[in-house]
């Protein structure tokens, strides 16, 4: 008997003596099959030096909804109040080796209260900018040709920095970072401030703020973000400068579409000598994402359409790179998208997205974690990527 009482002892925190607790184990396998073109192009912006055209065919993981296993946990608090948190790991589906550049739980890792209408939490969790990219593009992020991965939000604001950095991912998941959400008639708010890097410098620090409107058909979206330079972002002696992105949006619901339209803008840093060569030619990984150009601008707009018992979600998303020096670059691109549900939990898809690059512009195509591209991208390439596959979720 003192056994069992010393087992029921220890284990009740754990959650297997508490009644108002939960724990939800869900996730999401997702495969396809890929064909990959890379059309010409050249070394340089606007330069001379061509690029052999390359052809491969692969299996991918994350064209869809990438692959993930989460734990979801809420506790009723009493009052209105509770505890919940979120532990969520991605893998490849075709290798199962560890995404997010290795990091176990770099997906989401983060706890919270919440009440009526307000929650608090802190940990890595999706910045508020982050979350209106994915309300206002008809892919939702997902799949080649979506306008999210697009802009590459996610890499131009803290090219160069690793997965043992503050700001690894930022401004897509943000690290050592607090969130503060509010809801109120139809509107959400919500702001975020983040440590980054966590050092004397103040590098990767991030304040983001946003807000939603939601009335009906009728959804509208803005927010902005301002970002210190990551410390892999620049030269160890330099102060970090501030560059900030900005984006806008909605989306109304049609008796026979839903149609969404959206603009974004990212305004890089003024000195590009203070960059760090690995973060830019010096880091192959990195070189196909380096700029040199001091805004990025997009505007898209798409839809998601009924037709049989799937949807089909075209988009087309402009991208424009303002050079301060030379010829400004410019890419087109273009996805087209048709889910089937097989039911509830399988989804099979077929998928077409291309980028299209003029000489000033090398502007990948990327799904929701994978890169079309075969190398580093060229100037004035067109990219193209088909694929088949489905996705099953738990």
């Amino acid at each position: 008997m003192k056994k069992l009482v010393a087992a029921i002892a220890i284990l009740a925190p754990f959650g297997v003596a508490q009644a108002d607790s939960s724990v939800t184990i869900y996730g999401n396998v997702d495969a396809a099959i890929v064909s990959v073109n890379t059309i010409g192009g050249t070394t340089k912006p606007g330069g001379t030096v061509g690029v052999n055209s390359a052809h491969i065919i692969r299996e991918d993981s994350g064209v869809g909804p990438a692959s993930r296993l989460g734990f979801r946990g809420n506790e009723d608090l009493g009052g209105g109040l509770s505890a919940n948190f979120v532990l969520e790991a991605g893998f490849g589906a075709d290798n199962g080796a560890s995404q997010q550049g290795g990091v176990f739980f770099g997906r989401q890792s983060w706890v919270g209260l919440t009440g009526t209408n307000w929650t608090v939490s802190m940990g890595r969790q999706y910045a508020p900018i982050d979350v209106i990219f994915a309300m206002i593009d008809p892919m939702y992020g997902l799949y080649f040709g979506n306008a999210t991965t697009a802009t590459n939000h996610a890499i131009y604001p803290t090219i160069g920095a690793t997965a043992t950095s503050g700001t690894w991912q930022s401004t897509s998941r943000v690290n050592n970072s607090l969130l503060g959400t509010f809801k109120t008639s139809g509107l959400t708010f919500k702001l975020m401030l983040a440590a980054g890097d966590e050092n004397t410098r103040g590098t990767g620090q991030l304040i983001n703020p946003s807000v939603n409107y939601d009335n009906g058909p009728l959804s509208l979206s803005l927010s902005a973000t301002r970002l210190r330079q990551a410390q892999d972002s620049i030269l160890a002696t330099v102060k970090p400068e501030w560059v900030s992105e900005q984006i806008a949006g909605g989306s109304y619901t049609f008796d026979f579409a839903k149609v969404f339209v959206g603009a974004y803008q990212f305004i890089g840093p003024s000195n590009f000598a203070n960059l760090s060569p690995a973060a830019t030619v010096g880091n192959p990984a990195a070189a196909a994402y380096a700029y040199t150009w001091s805004r990025q601008r997009s505007y898209w707009f798409g839809a998601r359409i009924p037709v049989g018992t799937g949807t089909f979600i075209p988009s087309i998303d402009r991208i424009d790179y303002l050079y301060k020096n030379s010829p400004n670059g410019r890419g087109t691109v273009v996805g087209l998208t048709y889910e089937y549900p097989f039911s509830k939990s399988t989804v099979l898809y077929a998928n077409y997205g291309q980028t299209k690059n003029n000489s000033y512009a090398n502007g990948p195509l990327v799904s929701t974690i994978t890169s079309a591209t075969v190398g580093v991208v060229p100037y004035g390439s067109t990219i193209r990527a088909a694929a088949i596959g489905m996705r099953h979720s738990f």
